[in-house]
């Protein structure tokens, strides 16, 4: 567990300067002791391409392990990899693919950070400092 915090801290910026091959040390570490979180992280590590050379078969390879391991994050992780390949692939070649639908495609679905603290797909409420506001002037109507 202490292996997986550690690489998050680098590879998020907590407390520590941003160090993607820090980062992947630390969860390989971690991912070696079969820490479900760590090798889904693993995955992503490989489908952004962060500190290493992009992979989605790696990637691929680590999230069906991290299912394997029961990690529920890594389930929806190979849904939108299974997906943004499907989507790519529809196109006559994958070279013809434009890298800006790739690229949009990695950021709308996943985020840099641990499956346990934040999720896209989990609607976040307005920071606590906003809880005087009217639901109006927070959406920018007065």
């Amino acid at each position: 567990v202490c292996q997986y915090m550690v690489g998050m801290l680098y590879y998020n910026g907590d407390g520590a300067d941003v160090d993607y091959k820090q980062a992947r040390a630390w969860l390989e570490k971690a991912t070696a002791q079969d820490h479900p979180a760590a090798v889904d992280m693993l995955g992503k590590v490989y489908f952004y391409g962060k500190g290493v050379t992009s992979s989605w078969r790696r990637a691929r390879e680590y999230y069906q392990r991290a299912i394997e391991l029961g990690d529920s994050e890594a389930v929806e992780n190979m849904q939108d990899l299974t997906e943004g390949i499907q989507m790519v692939t529809s196109q006559r070649s994958i070279h013809t693919a434009p890298s800006s639908l790739v690229r949009g495609l990695m950021l709308t679905h996943h985020t840099h950070y641990p499956p346990t603290t934040r999720s896209l797909r989990t609607r976040r409420s307005p920071p606590s400092w906003t809880s005087g506001w009217s639901s109006t002037a927070r959406a920018g109507r007065t």
